[in-house]
């Protein structure tokens, strides 16, 4: 679908391009650029806040949706390398064993290229305080989870 609006723009942009000054033209080029690239990032940073989201209310199956197809997950030091399926039942255990009471990022940040992305958390349960750092990669444009880490402080 994302295909097709591009390839929407670009033919209105030759016919417009055909119709209007050169001045214009550059005009209308630099603007149609700047949003596509701030599309991008708001669908980017969307991704972020999702997995926040579903971290905060304990879904696994609505942070499974964020997963790459291959996901390391870290919790107290025991590590598991799961696909999506066994990703979904390990957090899971865990959301049903420890019961969030809040979950906000601390942090996030990137790699100079932006392939490799992290946010940094404070996980609370009525007993413990996890802290938590999701990294992300960008796949296919979109960002999705390659390895997740609860540490009880």
């Amino acid at each position: 679908m994302e295909a097709f609006s591009y390839e929407c723009l670009f033919f209105f942009g030759i016919i417009f391009a055909c119709l209007l000054n050169k001045k214009t033209v550059k005009l209308l080029i630099t603007f149609i650029l700047t949003m596509l690239i701030t599309f991008t990032s708001i669908a980017q940073s969307t991704t972020s806040e999702n997995v926040r989201k579903s971290i905060n209310i304990g879904s696994s199956k609505e942070l499974i949706k964020y997963f790459d197809s291959q996901v390391e997950i870290s919790l107290n030091g025991k590590i598991s390398s799961c696909n999506k399926v066994q990703a979904e039942a390990v957090m899971r255990d865990f959301f049903n064993k420890n019961i969030v009471t809040s979950f906000q990022y601390i942090h996030h940040g990137e790699s100079n290229n932006g392939e490799l992305k992290y946010a940094i958390g404070n996980y609370i349960t009525k007993e413990d305080s996890y802290r938590v750092l999701v990294r992300f990669k960008v796949k296919n444009n979109s960002d999705l989870i390659y390895n997740l880490k609860f540490t009880k402080e």
